[in-house]
């Protein structure tokens, strides 16, 4: 059920290409997926039981992955030109971009790579997919590849030893964070 919004988001992002409207589309394909995916399995997707450990376990990994994400790149020179930068896309598109990659975006990749993936898959292959999805890196490919690799390690580990909530928490938290690092220090290449 969940592979194949999954493999349309995916054609619309090699197709469409890097544009704020392309991500729109893919983000409004990814909200619809999710709501689908919570609807069909409503009855799975109970968080009573989620605690407040939960939620701040989800934060610190989401933080580590940040500064993971970041490190390996930060004696880059400030990139101010990005097709999501306000200046580009306007307010709109740019808003729909931070809040859309850390709230729709995060929640339909955790419940693909984690939830159906590990599943189906197994574990070192959800990590090497994560990956290979995450794979631009303004330092390269192979920086995108390692850093994406430890994020899907992270994520997946959280997602074994707590659940899905925290998993989401985390992945909205280095999403949201990475959104805000890349608007106060001019670092656009990250997006």
């Amino acid at each position: 059920m969940i592979i194949a919004p999954y493999i349309a988001w995916m054609t619309l992002m090699v197709a469409l290409g890097q544009t704020a409207a392309a991500y729109a589309a893919r983000t409004a394909l990814a909200a619809v997926a999710l709501l689908v995916v919570l609807f069909w399995e409503r009855k799975r997707f109970t968080f009573k039981s989620v605690s407040f450990f939960d939620f701040f376990i989800g934060v610190f990994v989401g933080l580590i992955v940040l500064a993971i994400w970041i490190a390996p790149a930060l004696n880059l020179p400030k990139v101010s030109d990005s097709p999501y930068s306000p200046a580009n896309c306007g307010l709109g598109y740019f808003l729909l971009k931070l809040f859309g990659s850390a709230f729709v975006i995060s929640a339909a990749e955790e419940l693909f790579f984690r939830r159906f993936l590990i599943k189906f898959a197994g574990f070192w292959p959800m990590v090497a997919l994560f990956a290979v999805e995450h794979n631009v890196y303004p330092t390269g490919w192979y920086w995108g590849i390692t850093v994406g690799a430890l994020a899907g390690l992270f994520y997946g580990v959280l997602y074994l030893k707590r659940g899905l909530f925290p998993a989401i928490v985390a992945h909205a938290t280095t999403n949201l964070a990475l959104g805000i690092y890349v608007v106060c220090c001019d670092q656009w290449q990250f997006w």
